[in-house]
C-alpha cells in the first residue's frame, strides 16, 4: 500500500505547519479463518434444539513499512514529489505492525411446541489490540422474541386478511 499525500500551506488545517507532505509504503498481508459447527434436533415433536459453535482467527502483519514526512513548504508546486524542498523535513521512519484476534462464539435455540423460543448467545474475543491489562472481552447477546409472537399473530391474522 502506498500513501502519497500533500496538504498545501494555504489550508486552515496546515496553517501551524505551513503545509505538510508524506510519502509512505507498507507491505503487508491479512488472513482470516472461520470454523462453525451446527446441531439441529427435534425430540418428541415438541422440543427442538438448534445450536451453533464456532471460532474465528484473524491476523495482520505489515513489514518493510517506510514513511517520510516533511513540514513547512514555501512553495506548493512540488507537492509530495520533492520532500527535500521543505524547510522542516522529519527523519524517516520504519517499522513493523502485527495484530491478531481470536474469537469463540456460540448460540443455542430451544423451541417448545413451536410456540416459545429461548435463545442463549455469547461471544468471547481475545485480541492483541484490546489492551495490555485486559486482552479479552465477553459479549452476551439478547434473545429475539420473534417466535413468541408467532402464535399470537396466527390467531389474529384473520382480521388482517
Amino acid at each position: 500500500m502506498k500513501e502519497n499525500r500533500f496538504v498545501p500551506n494555504y489550508l486552515k488545517r496546515t496553517e501551524p505547519n505551513n503545509g505538510d507532505a508524506v510519502v509512505a509504503t507498507v507491505t503487508g498481508y491479512t488472513w482470516l479463518t472461520e470454523f462453525t459447527l451446527n446441531y439441529d434436533r427435534t425430540i418428541a415433536k415438541r422440543h427442538a434444539v438448534n445450536a451453533l459453535v464456532g471460532s474465528s482467527f484473524q491476523g495482520f502483519s505489515a513489514r518493510n513499512a517506510c514513511s517520510h514526512f516533511a513540514l513547512d513548504f514555501p512553495d506548493n508546486r512540488t507537492g509530495w514529489h520533492n520532500l527535500g524542498s521543505a524547510l522542516n523535513p522529519q527523519p524517516a521512519a520504519t517499522g513493523e505492525l502485527t495484530w491478531g484476534i481470536v474469537s469463540y462464539l456460540g448460540r443455542v435455540n430451544y423451541t417448545f411446541d413451536n410456540k416459545f423460543l429461548l435463545t442463549l448467545t455469547g461471544r468471547v474475543d481475545g485480541a492483541s489490540r484490546l489492551g495490555q491489562t485486559t486482552n479479552t472481552a465477553f459479549s452476551p447477546l439478547a434473545p429475539s422474541p420473534g417466535s413468541c409472537t408467532k402464535r399470537i399473530l396466527s390467531k389474529t391474522s384473520a382480521c388482517f386478511t
